[in-house]
């Protein structure tokens, strides 16, 4: 229940926080850093690992809005499904050390 909680939370916080829309990103990528955090609660994961996860779902879920937008093709089915995958897959590589692109989501700044 834990587990489902956070990810849920996650979910939440990340859809009220960052408006997904306006740089035109699907909100796709909100489930996957979702199932990551889910996972390390379940899993009782060291806090860097998940952070390290969070990042790397994020990284490969981030999609653009085509998927909805004028001719809507069947990855708009298999989108959500798509990113749960990568939330597991992310976990897993996390747990073996592999870290993510950081910061997470503001980037580094143009000096």
């Amino acid at each position: 229940m834990r587990a489902l909680a956070t990810a849920y939370e996650i979910q939440v916080d990340l859809v009220r926080g960052i408006c997904l829309h306006e740089y035109k990103i699907d909100h796709i990528a909100h489930l996957g850093p979702s199932v990551a955090a889910g996972l390390g609660t379940l899993l009782d994961l060291p806090r860097d690992v998940v952070f390290h996860a969070i990042g790397q779902a994020l990284h490969t879920t981030t999609t653009t809005r085509q998927s909805r937008k004028g001719e809507i093709s069947s990855w708009k089915a298999y989108a959500p499904a798509f990113a749960g995958k990568m939330g597991i897959e992310a976990v897993d590589r996390a747990m073996r050390g592999q870290g993510s692109p950081s910061p997470i989501y503001e980037g580094r700044r143009p000096s």
